[in-house]
């Protein structure tokens, strides 16, 4: 049993291996470790229905992200047909249950407008995401 842990905790280290580095500017030092090469290919899937009815299946929307160590500076905004706020995160693995964020009270069945956006440390790019989904009670 002992072997087996030291093997999953070597292969665990020798797969996720932070790569860093120190960039000096103005006489400062900053310490920045990415972790996206060793992680497999960063994306984000956002799916485009969901099923808030206690059932526990699709009961939460949540864009699904892979290998999050890539992304920082992620905002989810979902906004009604009239362009109210229902939901808004900051934090990648908060979904969205239905429920307006601040009444607390179920949104009806419609078509919803939702905004993501991420910085992707692997190229540096910003990305905004933008589309529609369907909340369906």
């Amino acid at each position: 049993m002992t072997t087996i842990k030291h093997h999953f905790f070597t292969l665990f280290f020798l797969l996720y291996l932070p790569l860093c580095g120190v960039k000096a500017q103005n006489n400062c030092s900053t310490y920045t470790c990415y972790l996206c090469s060793w992680g497999g290919e960063f994306k984000v899937v956002i799916p485009t229905i969901f099923t808030p009815n206690s059932d526990f299946v699709n009961d939460v929307w949540v864009p699904m992200v892979h290998n999050e160590v890539c992304m920082s500076d992620y905002s989810v905004q979902v906004f009604n047909r009239w362009g109210r706020l229902v939901f808004e995160s900051n934090v990648y693995s908060i979904g969205w249950t239905g429920n307006e964020t601040e009444a607390g009270i179920h949104c009806p069945t419609d078509v919803y407008y939702y905004v993501i956006s991420y910085t992707n440390h692997s190229t540096g790019e910003t990305r905004k995401e933008k589309g529609f989904l369907q909340l369906e009670r």
